[in-house]
């Protein structure tokens, strides 16, 4: 973590093949998931170090949910 400011950690968007950390998950939202393109719109996008929950509420598609056990995602419809 001391690799990354807080401005990093907030404001900065990964790119879906940006590698964080290999021993801990990161988990975020405040960016649409279709901003990685159709496929992922309306859908949680997990790569291997870092999720991201915003499934695009804002632009009409359904809430997404991540249960942090197991990290199985359930889409309300």
């Amino acid at each position: 973590m001391a690799d990354y400011s807080a401005d990093d950690l907030l404001w900065n968007r990964p790119d879906a093949d940006t590698r964080y950390f290999e021993d801990l998950t990161v988990v975020f939202g405040h960016t649409p998931t279709l901003r990685y393109g159709e496929a992922y719109a309306g859908r949680i996008l997990k790569t291997p170090t870092w999720i991201n929950i915003d499934a695009g509420v804002g632009f009409g598609y359904a809430p997404a949910l991540l249960r942090l056990d197991d990290l199985r995602a359930f889409y309300l419809e």
